[in-house]
C-alpha cells in the first residue's frame, strides 16, 4: 500500500462514517477493504482500521494497480475526529474526519 492521506477522506453521515481512498493494489485481481480495530476510550479521538486485500475473479483496479477503497462504518463514537489506516506491511497514516476534525 502506498496511500497518502490526501487521497483519503472520511465524512460523517449521522452517527455513521463513510471512508474513501485509493491504495496501490497487489495485483489486478484484488479488492480492498478496511477492518475496524477494537476501539477503547484510551484511543481517544482516533478510530483505527486495517487495510486488507482479497482475491477476486475480475480486475478491480487500473493498469497502474491503483484502485479505490470504500468503507461504511455504522457506529462511530462522538469523540472521534481522526481515522488511522494501517496497511498489511505496517505502514500507517492518519487523517481528519470532515466537519468533525478540529486539528
Amino acid at each position: 500500500m502506498k496511500p497518502t492521506s490526501d487521497t483519503w477522506s472520511a465524512e460523517p453521515e449521522g452517527s455513521s462514517l463513510s471512508i474513501r481512498g485509493n491504495a496501490t493494489f497487489l495485483n489486478d485481481f484484488s479488492t480492498a477493504s478496511l477492518r475496524r480495530e477494537q476501539y477503547s476510550l484510551l484511543d481517544g479521538d482516533i478510530l483505527t482500521f486495517r487495510l486488507s486485500f482479497h482475491r477476486d475473479k475480475e480486475p478491480f483496479c487500473g493498469p497502474e494497480l491503483v484502485g479505490p477503497v470504500h468503507h461504511f462504518e455504522v457506529h462511530v463514537p462522538a469523540t472521534v475526529s481522526r481515522v488511522r489506516v494501517i496497511s498489511e506491511s505496517g505502514e500507517q497514516f492518519e487523517f481528519l474526519i470532515g466537519k468533525r476534525g478540529t486539528r
